[in-house]
């Protein structure tokens, strides 16, 4: 897989900025603002890898890291505490509930109904129905993504965005970057003039049930007639692994075992830029 292609493929999946202004000899606190937008990448075209499929994310995470021995800290009355909100907009679904009732004949009664010839007799043990239906519409609401701010297992603020709906992929904008900053940043350098300032890195993770995989096609037709032979969608998926595996450790990405449902996978890592 080109480099080019795993570039694209994963900016496709999420796609993420963060920068903050610069510190100064008078500019002690920077607030950090960080962009986040997700989507579908399709992946494997014109690799080697003979697999294509598209991957998406049902959830995922934006974790804030300041390195250890950097001269910096967050100022934790600065952080941007989401909550899951009250969901809002419309969404309509029907239920449709069904009543049946139902009528012996007596045979030697006789019956006249309306519709019916009169002479049409329904003969003895016979039975109708009549079905009425009724059709019920609720109305809940939503706003597309949900957050939650927590602190991850390993001590950094992070953010958790879900989207709501069973099966559900994340797409578009996270939250207003610039408008809303996620917290500020305290540079704790004696004399802020000299030397480096201090750096932040964001990552976006997931757990590896969080990733969609749909779609998979083995471009190699010898290979995928044999799979068809086989337990073609266990294998299928195999291969699209595989492809991930692949690709998140060409780009020097953090990725464990991608058969473990819990298995914790760095899909983007950057670096705040000053400006």
């Amino acid at each position: 897989m080109s480099n080019n292609n795993r570039l694209r493929a994963l900016a496709d999946i999420v796609s993420t900025d963060a920068w903050h202004e610069a510190f100064s000899a008078k500019k002690s606190k920077a607030d950090l603002h960080i962009d986040v937008v997700f989507g579908v990448g399709r992946i494997g075209g014109g690799d080697p890898s003979n697999v294509r499929f598209r991957l998406s994310l049902k959830q995922a995470e934006i974790v804030v890291i300041i390195p250890e021995n950097e001269p910096a800290t967050i100022v934790t009355d600065s952080v941007r505490r989401d909550a899951p909100k009250p969901l809002s907009g419309i969404i309509k679904t029907q239920k449709i509930a069904s009543k049946k009732l139902e009528a012996g004949i007596d045979g030697k009664a006789g019956l006249k109904l309306d519709g019916i010839d009169a002479g049409a007799k329904i003969k003895g043990g016979a039975g109708f129905s009549i079905r009425n239906t009724k059709t019920v519409t609720e109305n809940f609401s939503y706003n597309g993504m949900t957050i939650m701010q927590n602190t991850s297992p390993d001590g950094h603020p992070r953010w958790l965005i879900a989207q709501p709906g069973e099966g559900s992929a994340l797409n578009g904008r996270a939250w207003d970057a610039k408008k809303s900053p996620l917290l500020e940043i305290m540079d704790r350098r004696q004399d802020r003039s000299k030397g480096i300032a201090p750096s932040v890195r964001v990552e976006i993770r997931c757990l590896r049930e969080d990733l969609i995989i749909s779609n998979i096609v083995l471009s190699d037709q010898s290979a995928w007639a044999k799979l068809q032979r086989r337990k073609a969608s266990k294998n299928r998926q195999i291969a699209a692994e595989a492809a991930i595996r692949t690709m998140l450790a060409e780009e020097g990405l953090l990725c464990g075992d991608l058969s473990d449902p819990y298995a914790q996978i760095c899909l983007a890592s950057t670096v705040a830029q000053e400006i």
